[in-house]
């Protein structure tokens, strides 16, 4: 057994930098889809999220530095 594991990233950390947003057709309409519609409802992506991994909102009228009011649940093949 490997005592360094619980310091690696695990496979879908949102603070990987080699697995870019959008990164297969599939993900990016799926982004795509759910920030035209958030945006619609008057919600932006939050700072801190990391498409397609998290997807964190606050409302447009929040400060950008506010909370996220609510996450996203991922689809199954994007875990």
């Amino acid at each position: 057994m490997e005592s360094g594991q619980h310091d690696s990233a695990p496979e879908h950390s949102a603070d990987r930098e080699d697995d870019p947003p959008g990164d297969d057709p599939k993900s990016a309409e799926w982004i795509t889809k759910m920030i035209t519609a958030a945006e619609r409802a008057g919600y932006r992506l939050h700072p801190h999220s990391n498409p397609p991994h998290s997807l964190l909102w606050q409302r447009v009228t929040d400060d950008p530095n506010a909370e996220p009011v609510w996450a996203d649940d991922l689809p199954e093949w994007l875990r």
